[in-house]
């Protein structure tokens, strides 16, 4: 098991938060961050709360940033993609 830092990197600073957690590889941490991220936006979404989290850095445990997955992609493959309207009917 290697210790990684999760880093919530949210638009408020004061909301940004860091959690140590341990797992066996980095793709095994980037698939448990995006589970956790679509959990906090369907929350927000249920809760009609505003969703200010921007991105979760994972980093090693010397703080080098090995990789960022923002929450813009991950919305990308939740909502659909809008299509242009010729016309309403």
């Amino acid at each position: 098991m290697v210790n990684f830092l999760l880093e919530f990197e949210d638009l408020d600073p004061s909301l940004s938060d860091v959690q140590a957690a341990d797992y066996e590889t980095l793709d095994d941490a980037a698939a448990d961050v995006v589970v956790a991220v679509r959990d906090i936006v369907a929350d927000h979404v249920r809760n009609g709360r505003i969703l200010t989290l921007a991105s979760v850095v994972i980093k090693d445990d010397k703080s080098v940033a090995l990789k960022e997955i923002k929450v813009s992609d991950i919305l990308t493959h939740l909502l659909p993609a809008t299509q242009p309207v010729d016309r309403i009917s």
